[in-house]
């Protein structure tokens, strides 16, 4: 009744009884401050703490709600907490537990999808530094090769030019 007192309508409502029911069981009533943002943050919580699904979750008697109501009206802090994101996303799961396990496995393969794909970039990022590391130590062994193959050469035709010269003043003092 203080629900439908704070937003002009029953927390739940469809086109039969049976439906309604289901809905009863299987569904959180909107907030109300959904339907009313006039509606006083602390009211809509002493609200859902009413329509609470599990028993031991609402006020124990209509002395527990009509004192919180009391608190509200002078301005006291009441003693019902708002119910987290957090734990209505848990409600949820407890209530679509199939619904929760088939997305928890879709999290999980994304997950574990992504750090496969992750550490398969990761190696084969490493691995093409590597290569890039070992063509450029092959091109630098190359240049040096290149580098002793000409001194090489200019040591030879040195040796020549001395063994020619040689021979000539060899033949030149006999």
């Amino acid at each position: 009744m203080l629900y439908a007192a704070l937003t002009g309508r029953p927390p739940f409502q469809a086109d039969n009884p049976i439906d309604t029911l289901r809905q009863v069981l299987e569904r959180e009533p909107a907030p109300p401050r959904q339907l009313n943002p006039a509606i006083a943050l602390d009211l809509e919580t002493i609200c859902l703490k009413c329509l609470d699904k599990n028993s031991l979750r609402r006020y124990g008697s209509a002395r527990g709600l009509a004192d919180e109501l009391d608190r509200f009206l002078d301005g006291k802090p009441i003693h019902a907490r708002p119910v987290s994101t957090i734990n209505r996303a848990w409600r949820w799961c407890q209530r679509n537990r199939i619904v929760a396990m088939l997305l928890a496995a879709v999290a999980l393969s994304l997950i574990a999808g992504t750090a496969i794909s992750t550490y398969f970039a990761v190696e084969s990022n490493q691995r093409a530094i590597d290569n890039l590391k070992l063509a450029k130590d092959e091109k630098d062994a190359r240049k040096e090769a290149d580098k002793q193959k000409g001194e090489a050469l200019t040591a030879k035709r040195l040796a020549e030019e001395k063994t020619k010269d040689a021979k000539r003043e060899a033949a030149n003092s006999r």
